[in-house]
């Protein structure tokens, strides 16, 4: 069960989903503590080429999601639920594709712009796009830090609503077995 079926996700959907959900709760978390680092902390610089290569991995990781989903359309919602509930599902869940590909990108803009390079796990580095430019880089920075803080309240909406249907809407709404 490869591809997803009308009522359950398939494995490749599965494995995208929970992989992705790792690396970003994992690059939220680095990415907040991180940057409370002191300056002079010999982990931090450590901490950042992860968070870079990790965050550029989602961009990647997040292509072939998307990808899949023509290929292997995922399962309708259940019946059951509201249309409001209906409406901030498929809400969430088009924002977090957006996030999954702008969150990232506005990391790598602000890194090239600031003249920090991005390497991917000492395999290669990308390229710098752009000339330093410090100032339009703090924009980057400032974006960057919204839409991170952004994705972290749908990361978390998504997580709470996926849990209301499995522990308080019956077995007919959970939304959550299909994924696990």
């Amino acid at each position: 069960m490869w591809k997803n079926n009308p009522v359950n996700y398939g494995h490749v959907s599965r494995l995208l989903h929970w992989l992705m959900a790792i690396i970003i709760i994992g690059l939220m978390i680095v990415g907040l503590y991180m940057t409370g680092l002191d300056r002079e902390d010999p982990s931090r610089r450590e901490l950042y080429h992860l968070h870079k290569a990790f965050g550029m991995t989602i961009i990647l990781l997040g292509i072939i999601r998307i990808g899949w989903i023509f290929i292997s359309h995922p399962p309708q919602l259940p019946v059951g639920l509201k249309a409001w509930e209906t409406k901030l599902a498929k809400s969430a869940k088009h924002l977090l594709y957006l996030l999954i590909v702008f969150v990232p990108v506005s990391g790598y803009t602000m890194s090239t712009l600031l003249g920090y390079p991005v390497d991917i796990f000492g395999l290669f580095e990308l390229p710098m796009l752009m000339e330093k430019n410090k100032e339009v880089g703090e924009i980057f920075r400032s974006i960057h830090w919204i839409i991170a803080y952004l994705m972290i309240g749908v990361v978390g909406l998504h997580a709470a609503g996926a849990l209301k249907h499995r522990l308080f809407d019956g077995a007919e709404k959970d939304v959550l077995k299909r994924m696990l």
